[in-house]
């Protein structure tokens, strides 16, 4: 399965007057619903096409839950089943 996994800028890729950086911070999540639905993906393309397609919200979400800290990457990865 793929899912939508967003980077977010933070250590030392940020002003550390804007945007400093914590100790044991993640700098990183996966998007694992949208709209109260699981969000899992067959293949990359069907993950990098839901991606571009919510890329403005997924930046918004990734956003607000970073304390206002802008998106530095997004992508699709392949996550094992455990």
């Amino acid at each position: 399965m793929w899912k939508i996994v967003v980077f977010m800028v933070m250590g030392i890729t940020a002003d550390q007057d804007v945007y400093p950086l914590t100790s044991n911070e993640a700098d990183a999540m996966v998007i694992t619903h949208y709209n109260g639905k699981p969000l899992h993906f067959k293949t990359q393309e069907k993950c990098y096409a839901h991606m571009w397609k919510n890329i403005e919200a997924i930046k918004e979400y990734a956003s607000l839950r970073f304390k206002g800290r802008p998106v530095r990457q997004m992508i699709c990865s392949q996550q094992t089943e455990i």
